[in-house]
């Protein structure tokens, strides 16, 4: 029971995500995506230089092994999203986050909406 994260994703999916990205205020990028064990943010001083050397656009401590457990189903099609609160350089706190989120609480509500709606 072992896949690739990079077959994981439905493009089908992805493509009905990107019809409904004019939906969100927020911006809608497609990348690569590193996760790093948790419950602790990568380090400022090497971890994000690092991963951004690999080419990775976004870093995390979900949403891939989740979509991989849920890949390994036959006829599960999966999408995975991520809601990015931070860049590579910012000092950032979990509260920080949060207030992050709640912002755009809105917009994202609409984007998904639309995208489950377009099921």
């Amino acid at each position: 029971e072992f896949c690739a994260p990079e077959d994981t994703l439905s493009p089908v999916l992805q493509d009905i995500a990107r019809k409904h990205s004019a939906d969100f205020s927020g911006v809608l990028r497609s990348g690569g995506y590193v996760m790093i064990r948790g419950p602790f943010f990568e380090g400022r001083k090497y971890d994000k230089k690092f991963l951004a050397s690999t080419g990775a656009k976004a870093v995390g401590m979900s949403v891939l092994p989740e979509a991989c457990i849920c890949a390994l189903y036959e006829g599960v099609e999966v999408l995975g999203l991520a809601f990015i609160t931070n860049d590579d350089s910012e000092t950032h706190s979990h509260e920080a986050n949060l207030e992050a989120a709640h912002i755009a609480s809105f917009g994202l509500s609409q984007f998904l909406t639309g995208v489950i709606g377009s099921l």
